[in-house]
């Protein structure tokens, strides 16, 4: 019987491997990648913009994020126009104040109650309703986000190129605060090392820039008023029109909330079923890769244990071997993630502990997956941001509750 284990396990054990080889080559060329991009000389491309920054409720760095966004190392006019679900909404003073010191225009837009779509979404639509005539880029960021003073800049620059359909960054969440936004920091961190220099990014709805002729042209408005996630929409419309997906290593940019294990395991929940539904494949190939590793690790770590003490050394020495491959893979890939990570990451937003936390932590990661990933396959409901919403298909989304 343990010898019909071992041949399943060591099959499972030989994909794994093979699976981290790619995984290790995919972060390789994603290093190479940064550093590239870090050295060059971005282009002198910067015309009168639009920051559309869509807020609900009062986020604790909201103020500091405001400051940042109006006072960007910007060459050209651009304004900020933040959208908010209602007046009464937590956000408004802190806005208010801000637009009463803000060396740029900025304006409070006021939209309504979302029923067929996010209030992401809704607050976005009526904020692209008071665009300045003479903006030529919209600049999309997260009221959770803190940009640095170039961030506009950047996020604007790639769009000289016209193959470029929309430019992104990506969202890290500093690892301060105890366990829990540890294993945010480095469960969000693996996801990173899937953008670079090729045709399968994606778009991170926190910071993002994108011509307005080409948004225009597209019907990007248009296509979110049925849909729950800004940026997938996007992703998908870009492609669909044969433009670039360009990834802005400079522009990916701190996350200060705090959270509580029931926070991070309902936003890692829902950003599954949203990938989930929006995008079944991807869902899919992180399954199964998921259950290999897990399958694979747990597997061979048990094969090694049972077959030592049963007397079968060879089978048990095969695993440990089998095991330590697996795991050194893995281990490598997150030292070059690092790597990658301390080139766009400042210190104050990064430790130790999330060094270690991505090197030594595979395995349980690994474990928190599967829960997440069958969190995810049984419900298409979810919570955000005070609003519970059922996501029946990418264009079918209802709102079910409100707090």
């Amino acid at each position: 019987m343990i010898l019909i284990a071992a041949t399943i396990l060591y099959l499972v054990g030989f994909l794994a491997i093979l699976q981290g080889v790619g995984s290790l080559l995919q972060g390789a060329a994603f290093l190479r990648f940064v550093r590239r991009e870090l050295a060059a000389t971005p282009p002198a491309y910067a015309p009168p913009a639009s920051v559309l920054l869509p807020c609900k409720g009062l986020d604790p760095r909201l103020t500091q994020t405001l400051e940042r966004v109006t006072r960007q190392d910007y060459p050209s006019a651009y304004e900020v126009l933040c959208a908010v679900e209602s007046p009464t909404d937590a956000a408004v003073p802190a806005i208010q104040a801000v637009a009463a010191r803000s060396p740029v225009p900025v304006k409070c837009v006021v939209a309504s109650v979302s029923h067929e779509c996010s209030q992401k979404i809704v607050n976005l639509l009526a904020a692209l309703e008071t665009l300045d005539p003479a903006s030529q880029v919209l600049a999309f960021l997260d009221s959770d986000a803190v940009p640095h003073s170039h961030w506009l800049a950047s996020i604007v620059a790639p769009l000289s190129d016209e193959r470029v359909g929309v430019v992104t960054g990506y969202r890290w969440y500093d690892p301060g605060g105890g366990w829990v936004c540890l294993t945010r920091c480095v469960w969000n961190a693996m996801t990173l090392t899937l953008l670079g220099d090729h045709h399968y990014n994606f778009v991170w709805g926190g910071s993002v820039g994108i011509r307005r002729e080409t948004f225009e042209k597209l019907g990007i408005a248009t296509r979110w008023r049925r849909v729950l996630s800004e940026d997938y929409e996007v992703t998908r419309t870009v492609r669909a029109a044969g433009l670039e997906i360009r990834f802005a290593p400079r522009c990916v940019i701190p996350n200060h909330d705090l959270a509580t294990w029931s926070q991070f395991w309902t936003f890692a929940r829902r950003q599954l079923i949203i990938t989930r539904v929006c995008h079944r494949t991807v869902w899919t190939m992180g399954a199964i890769m998921n259950i290999v590793f897990n399958m694979a690790f747990w597997g061979l770590l048990w094969l090694a244990v049972t077959a030592i003490a049963c007397g079968a050394r060879g089978l048990g020495y095969a695993a440990i071997a089998g095991l330590a491959v697996i795991y050194g893979l893995a281990v490598a890939k997150s030292v070059v993630r690092q790597a990658a990570v301390a080139l766009l990451v400042e210190p104050s937003h990064r430790s130790r502990a999330t060094y270690w936390g991505d090197v030594l932590g595979p395995p349980l990661i690994g474990v928190l997956n599967f829960a997440l990933m069958v969190a995810s396959g049984v419900s298409s409901r979810f919570w955000w941001r005070g609003v519970r919403y059922e996501m029946r298909a990418i264009d079918s989304v209802r709102v079910i509750d409100r707090t």
